[in-house]
């Protein structure tokens, strides 16, 4: 039986409980529209390297990936969509505000 791990994400503006069951590599990676969502939250927050792009830069080449992208394995691909068009929408208009 997997653990869980309890953490909490941010799904088009409301904080929601995020239970993930832990990774076991032989059964598969894990990986949901959840998982998604949080990385798509984190794109262009940190980085290791020297990033020349812009978040905004980083959020459209994702959403241009997403788009060329066949494989979903199970993952909501509209609730990743409709997640990464408010997260570009938000992000635009915090650019936009500066």
């Amino acid at each position: 039986m997997p653990t869980l791990n309890q953490e909490f994400t941010v799904i088009a503006g409301k904080t929601e409980p995020r239970t993930t069951p832990a990774v076991d590599i032989k059964k598969g990676h894990g990986w949901n529209a959840k998982d998604e969502v949080e990385f798509i939250d984190n794109i262009g927050i940190f980085s290791r390297g020297v990033n020349t792009l812009t978040r905004l830069e980083l959020l459209t080449k994702y959403k241009e990936g997403c788009a060329k992208r066949t494989v979903w394995d199970g993952i909501n691909k509209e609730q990743v969509a409709t997640h990464l068009k408010f997260t570009v929408e938000r992000e635009r208009k915090m650019v936009a505000a500066r």
